[in-house]
């Protein structure tokens, strides 16, 4: 799914990633992708939101999908959703982590936009 949304062949990538997660329903990667497919081809932020939490439910210690997950969140402007995301981001993830600092940039985007 990754290389066809590199090349941005939309139905493809989207095919493939519905295939990894047919045959790997315990794996994180794929419903992450998905959910990156779903904020990349059209923002429908409440498709990506219920990948990301089910990546998240997967693999509870992974940084990405609850980075994403927060993304997500913002974009429906759950703020209160998007900051908790962060906040347990930051308590898993080194401070030097670029999730570290991701979370604290949108922490601090989410402030300026409430």
């Amino acid at each position: 799914g990754e290389l066809y949304a590199a090349a941005e062949l939309m139905e493809q990538s989207r095919a493939h990633y519905e295939m990894a997660i047919a045959k790997g329903k315990d794996e994180w990667k794929p419903y992450n992708g998905m959910g990156l497919w779903f904020l990349r081809f059209g923002k429908q932020y409440e498709q990506a939101k219920k990948n990301f939490a089910q990546a998240a439910r997967l693999q509870p210690a992974q940084p990405e999908p609850m980075m994403n997950l927060a993304l997500a969140n913002a974009g429906l402007r759950k703020w209160q959703e998007a900051e908790e995301m962060c906040l347990r981001l930051m308590d898993l993830a080194p401070r030097e982590s670029k999730y570290f600092q991701e979370a604290e940039n949108l922490l601090t985007a989410i402030q300026s936009e409430k």
